[in-house]
């Protein structure tokens, strides 16, 4: 699949993506401690969009995040870094990356629960390999054998991610329809080879 078909399925995903409700409408999520002095009890409530949502807008973010989509992000990225003509795009582009990949890291809560640590990428891996969409039994053990406490914790860094995923992958989509509408992108043609066999029987010496 070339540069050009891999751009023109990436923007018709994209919008896919802001068509779905959860994307359009928007959602809370989040979570506050309370603590009362009486009780000396700290209480975590937590704010968590409608699950079937979710999963309907999972289903569309699944195509920019796993590694064998042709519109995986990552593989996005670096056609606008050969194609796009603009530098101040490119690294426009560049900085979006840096984003992503930090988000894939923390929300910006360090969640560890018995000394294993729930990076929003490994977060999102469980639960897309684990629950969702496959059924891999160790990942879906993993959060299975959570108390309900510790899976709204864990669900709470999915949510995170998928935010910071879904305003990355439409800022990526707003550069590129730019580019094409003033023609800033530049998409590298194929090179053939061509073998040409001649018979030259019967040709004049």
């Amino acid at each position: 699949m070339d540069d050009k078909t891999r751009i023109e399925i990436f923007l018709k995903r994209v919008e896919e993506l802001k068509n779905t409700k959860i994307v359009r409408e928007g959602y809370d999520s989040g979570f506050t401690l309370k603590w009362t002095k009486e009780s000396g009890v700290l209480n975590f409530q937590f704010n968590q969009p409608d699950e079937d949502l979710f999963r309907s807008l999972l289903l569309s973010l699944r195509h920019f995040l796993q590694e064998k989509e042709p519109t995986f992000i990552n593989r996005i990225y670096n056609i606008c870094h050969r194609c796009l003509t603009n530098e101040k795009h490119r690294n426009y582009l560049v900085k979006s990356r840096k984003f992503l990949n930090e988000a894939m890291k923390s929300t910006g809560v360090h969640l560890n629960i018995d000394q294993k640590h729930f990076s929003p990428s490994y977060v999102w891996d469980i639960y897309i390999n684990g629950l969702y969409f496959h059924g891999d039994a160790e990942k879906s053990d993993v959060i299975l054998k959570l108390s309900e406490h510790e899976k709204n914790l864990v669900k709470n860094e999915l949510y995170g991610f998928v935010n910071a995923s879904i305003k990355q992958i439409i800022y990526v989509s707003n550069i590129v329809q730019h580019a094409i509408l003033n023609k800033g992108i530049k998409f590298e043609e194929r090179s053939f080879n061509l073998a040409l066999h001649v018979d030259r029987k019967g040709l004049a010496a």
